[in-house]
């Protein structure tokens, strides 16, 4: 299917709408333009996403690691042709976003996720052939159903979740032992001697001691 014909599908009806970019977003324009600047850095794209089945260069091999997915440029409305480019997400942080992705090309196969998405260009995925077009998904946010902002990060949402529960996790053992030592001392004091007052044989003579 054509890209422009696919942007349309996303937009719904053969409706444009505009794309809530938030104007840090990289045209692929610019990275096919000049992909060494690209190499080793995180940088932010916008556009529709599609389940692939491609790995090769440096993602050969990789199924069993790795998700494959399709991706093209949007601009400002959503109707402007862009650029594509192969993706590739590894499994450990994927799915839940691959399921988006599922969900709504299941509803016509030829439907697009619109997302925008932080990737790396990889320079060991770089290296392989001088692919400019093949990148490493770090994070993505899907756009809203009103289609006005975008959702949390997946990934970093993911990721502030689970250090939040550990570190309560790791706050309740410290007071679970702080008041285990407690009761153990509660425990020490109560079983320990009480003083009581001594007098010696001539009744003249006091003092207060444990036996």
């Amino acid at each position: 299917m054509h890209v422009l014909a696919a942007l349309l599908v996303v937009a719904g009806q053969g409706q444009p709408f505009a794309v809530p970019l938030k104007g840090d977003e990289t045209p692929l324009v610019r990275v096919k333009a000049n992909p060494e600047r690209y190499v080793g850095k995180v940088f932010i794209i916008c556009g529709g996403l599609f389940i692939g089945d491609f790995y090769n260069y440096f993602y050969e091999g990789r199924q069993d690691t790795h998700y494959s997915l399709r991706f093209f440029d949007v601009g400002k409305t959503s109707d402007v042709r862009g650029e594509t480019a192969y993706l590739y997400l590894l499994k450990a942080i994927g799915a839940e976003i691959v399921e988006g992705v599922s969900k709504r090309q299941e509803t016509g196969y030829n439907n697009a996720k619109l997302a925008r998405l932080r990737v790396m260009l990889r320079p060991e995925a770089y290296a392989r052939g001088k692919q400019w077009d093949m990148f490493e998904v770090v994070d993505v946010q899907f756009i809203q159903e009103d289609r006005k902002d975008w959702q949390p990060w997946i990934v970093a949402t993911k990721a502030e979740k689970e250090r939040q529960a550990a570190q309560a996790a790791a706050k309740r053992r410290v007071e679970e032992e702080a008041a285990q030592e407690q009761r153990k001392k509660a425990e020490r004091e109560a079983n320990a001697p009480k003083f009581r007052e001594w007098t010696d044989a001539t009744g003249k003579h006091k003092t207060v001691a444990r036996p």
